[in-house]
Order: C-alpha cells, then structure tokens, then sequence
C-alpha cells in the first residue's frame, strides 16, 4: 500500500500532496492517519504511541507524506534519513499536515470559502492557526474530533 502511494502520489510532485488535490482513496487514508496521530497528540503526555502509530498503513502513509513536505519545504537533500529530523520537529510537521488534512475535511463537508493551502503554507503553524482562529466553526470541528 505503501509503495502504491509513494507511485500514485509522491510521484507526482509535491503539489500532489496537497490535501485538496489528492484523490479520495488517498485523502480518507491521510484523514484517519491524522485523526489517529492528532489524538495521540492530545492526550496528556502530548505523546503518540509511534510504534502504534508505525504500524499502521494509515499512519506509514501520513508519515511518508510528511517526510516529502519537510524534504520540500527545508530543503533536505533526496533521500535524507528521516531518524535525522528532532523528534519535535517531525511531530510539529506531522501536526500541521494532519490539521491541513482535516480543514479539507472540513471544507468539503461544510462547503466553505477557506482559501487552499499551498505547498509553502502547509507546514507553518502559524498560518493554521490563523486559518482555525478566523473560522469559528472549524475551530468547533478540529476540537471536536480532537
């Protein structure tokens, strides 16, 4: 399943990985990976079960999603080794694709105007949180399935 995705989509380029241009098979995986790592988030260690997590298509699939975000976005050379990223830096990445997944959830179930992150936007922190502190009603939705 892995390696389907990695042809499918990785493939593709990086604007493939934007959550509004992934196909649905691909986008509801994505979903149930983020929901799942954004829960272990929130628990009161603020700690995902990572082997849980690793073990699970869904989540391989978010993570190697997020490893093709990071290498884009800070520019890591081809093939870098994911154990090299700080752990609190591979988990704030992964956080912030699995918000970007769930605002296209959002957005597709409501039908709203929120404006399409771009591959520059879609790891920033800041950029979210503007985005769910502009829109009270998705800020019901992540908190609720959070």
């Amino acid at each position: 399943m892995i390696s389907t995705f990695i042809d499918e989509v990785i493939a593709k380029g990086i604007k493939a990985l934007l959550p509004q241009n992934l196909e649905d098979k691909w986008f509801e995986k994505l979903y149930n990976g983020s929901v799942e790592f954004l829960k272990g988030m929130a628990d009161e260690k603020g700690n995902p079960d990572i082997e849980t997590f690793l073990n699970n298509t869904d989540g391989m699939i978010l993570l190697a999603a997020t490893a093709e975000l990071i290498q884009f976005r800070y520019d890591y050379p081809a093939h870098f080794q994911i154990e090299t990223i700080p752990k609190e830096h591979l988990f704030e990445s992964i956080s912030c694709y699995s918000i970007a997944i769930l605002i296209e959830k959002f957005k597709k179930e409501n039908q709203t105007s929120i404006k399409d992150l771009d591959e520059d936007d879609i790891l920033n922190e800041e950029k979210l949180f503007l985005i769910e502190k502009e829109n009270l009603d998705l800020s019901i939705f992540l908190h609720n399935i959070i």
